[in-house]
């Protein structure tokens, strides 16, 4: 699983910061047009309330210190020389690189939006749009068709590899914490009933998922819930 999630963050990341992020920005103008368009309070640091940073301190940051799929990665690793080394690899990719990124990308997509590079896709300048199709209209209307192929694969086999790693560690949770003294050890129905109980909980996402559409409040409900727990 680490050799995979390494071949596909490496193409995910390489492609959008050493190839998304030059185009786009070339694309809508460059920094100019990012002036022109944009709000300036878009393009400070300090434009948010005390209380919002206070709401995402409480229920964004601790999941770094609980996240189950970061300690499946941990245990997996040979050494405690070794699981530091890494957790200060990705932390450093996910701040400021991976951070810095996303909104980069997404100031573009603003910016792209109301320069009209979106209306042969069907969203025309002022008319509605979800903010979260920003950045795949972005990629899709700058990107190299073969790139774009690329990057989408990269996307979802990220999501896979999370998606897979968060419902066996919810079955294992269940299974251990919950159901142990319902059921003996043998070993070939303790593994049916895991594989049962996954299968459970994949279900109910799918439910949740199409009940809660948008990708950023069941963010932040998952994280809420992670971290309250």
């Amino acid at each position: 699983v680490i050799y995979t999630d390494t071949v596909q963050w490496a193409l995910l990341m390489g492609g959008l910061v050493l190839i998304g992020i030059p185009i786009g920005f070339r694309a809508i103008g460059g920094m100019d047009a990012l002036r022109a368009e944009l709000d300036p309070a878009m393009l400070q640091l300090t434009a948010i309330s005390p209380v919002q940073f206070i709401n995402w301190a409480i229920t964004i940051m601790p999941i770094w210190f609980v996240g189950m799929t970061l300690y499946q990665r941990i245990f997996a690793c040979r050494s405690e020389k070794e699981a530091k080394k890494a957790w200060f690899i990705a932390g450093l990719f996910e701040w400021p690189i991976m951070a810095f990124m996303g909104v980069l990308l997404g100031l573009f997509a603003r910016v792209a939006w109301q320069q009209g590079l979106f209306t042969e896709l069907g969203f025309a300048p002022g008319a509605s749009i979800d903010p979260e199709m920003g950045l795949p209209l972005l990629l899709r209307s700058v990107l190299p068709v073969g790139l774009m192929g690329i990057m989408m694969a990269s996307y979802f086999s990220a999501i896979m590899s999370t998606a897979d790693s968060c419902l066996m560690a919810a079955s294992g949770n269940i299974m251990t914490d919950i159901f142990r003294p319902f059921f003996d050890r043998q070993k070939g129905t303790l593994l049916l009933k895991s594989q049962l109980v996954t299968l459970g909980i994949g279900l109910l996402a799918i439910v949740i998922a199409t009940t809660l559409e948008s990708v950023l409040d069941l963010m932040l409900l998952s994280y809420a819930f992670m971290v309250s727990g």
